[in-house]
């Protein structure tokens, strides 16, 4: 759920706002404890590696493109 709410806030910044208050109401529904500082914490790792998973992106591609050139390296 907070995975899903930090791609929107990475993707979308301008439905950050919503995306969390969505996840911290769904995080009541089920029980969860959805205190803020929790529920930031969860968001920052979450955001790092959302923006990890894109700058990585492109390398991957050229990767799987060109199988050599990871074999070329080694």
């Amino acid at each position: 759920m907070v995975q899903a709410a930090v791609r929107t806030l990475v993707m979308r910044p301008y439905w950050a706002g919503a995306a969390l208050l969505v996840c911290a109401e769904a995080l009541d529904e089920t029980g969860l404890p959805s205190d803020a500082d929790r529920l930031a914490s969860h968001t920052e790792h979450a955001v790092a590696h959302m923006r990890e998973t894109n700058r990585l992106q492109p390398l991957r591609a050229r990767v799987l493109r060109d199988p050599g050139m990871a074999a070329g390296r080694r």
